[in-house]
């Protein structure tokens, strides 16, 4: 089976169009002047040091945003900086992932409103993580098929194999979830933001990537977000495309293989997969998009609720 199927298509439009729907009213700043950027020397520093790592299996490479912590050059501002990450380095997306990374420790705090449209921007259009090695349920399948279903003493080869390609691809995705992690914290508050990163939840899972701890600060955020918002439009928009993402988490078909085990009863015998959702508690999930479209219902009902003065004195 093919991991995006037309439903997967219809939920991904259904989530971009909602992280790009009100974003498209914000006024973007004009371009930079051409020239030499004062953030290209941090450029080919950065890959450079990417490089070199890569030479030693990754050792050496940072494990913060820090590259303009202590020691920011003249002129490299929020704005050059913005302008950097809108274009292409290089060919290798992990790489420019992990210098796009470091150029956000020149970013003070959030991107300022003015700069909101470009930053949104270049969050949607951040490199995807690549494809988790058991996500092609059908080319795995064949595989185990191949070597023998029946034979239990495959299960130990078959599970080590797999686990050291997983091990890999965690290794190999984490400079582009470290980028997109750190660029959704660098965005400013608001419902185009918000919308921006379920977008981007829905990116990582569909590859098969871990999204656990990315989706449990983005659920908070939501929530925080409906309890101060009177919009009630947003929050069925929001609450239908949560919803959508629910229906792709739960289903597992789209949840990567991560071990086989040996299975013998009186209905089955032989080695079968077995599967990892991308985000644990599911329910989770469905119990948010519940939530948004009751509370949508009477966003004023749902803020903080205090005793009247005149009541308490009343007792």
């Amino acid at each position: 089976m093919k991991l995006v199927n037309r439903s997967t298509v219809a939920t991904l439009g259904v989530i971009w169009a909602l992280a790009c729907a009100s974003s498209s009213t914000l006024q973007a700043a004009p371009p930079a002047k051409p020239g030499v950027s004062p953030v290209q020397p941090g450029i080919v520093a950065l890959m450079k040091e990417y490089q070199e790592a890569m030479k030693k299996n990754g050792e050496g490479l940072r494990e913060k945003s820090d590259y303009y912590a202590t020691n920011k050059p003249e002129g490299v501002t929020t704005e050059t900086i913005l302008a950097a990450l809108e274009k292409p380095i290089g060919t290798d997306q992990r790489a420019e992932a992990y210098v796009k990374w470091q150029l956000l420790s020149g970013v003070e705090s959030k991107f300022p409103d003015e700069l909101k449209a470009r930053a949104l921007r270049v969050y949607r259009n951040a490199p995807p993580p690549s494809r988790h090695p058991g996500a092609d349920h059908s080319d795995l399948d064949r595989r185990l098929r191949k070597i023998g279903m029946t034979n239990p003493d495959n299960e130990v080869p078959v599970n080590t194999d797999l686990g050291e390609a997983i091990k890999q691809y965690r290794l190999a995705i984490e400079p582009t979830l470290s980028y997109r992690d750190e660029l959704y914290s660098r965005m400013p508050p608001g419902y185009e933001t918000l919308a921006a990163a379920l977008s981007d939840t829905y990116d990582r899972v569909s590859r098969g990537a871990p999204a656990t701890e990315f989706w449990k600060n983005l659920m908070g955020s939501i929530r925080s977000w409906a309890l101060a918002s009177s919009d009630s439009a947003h929050m069925r928009e929001m609450a239908g495309a949560v919803n959508k993402l629910y229906m792709f988490v739960k289903d597992d078909r789209n949840k990567p293989y991560y071990r086989v085990i040996w299975l013998k009863t009186d209905k089955e015998l032989g080695l079968r997969w077995q599967s990892q959702s991308t985000i644990d508690q599911e329910k989770y999930i469905d119990e948010l998009a519940a939530w948004l479209d009751e509370h949508a219902k009477n966003p004023a009902a749902g803020g903080l609720n205090f005793k009247d003065p005149a009541d308490a004195k009343k007792k």
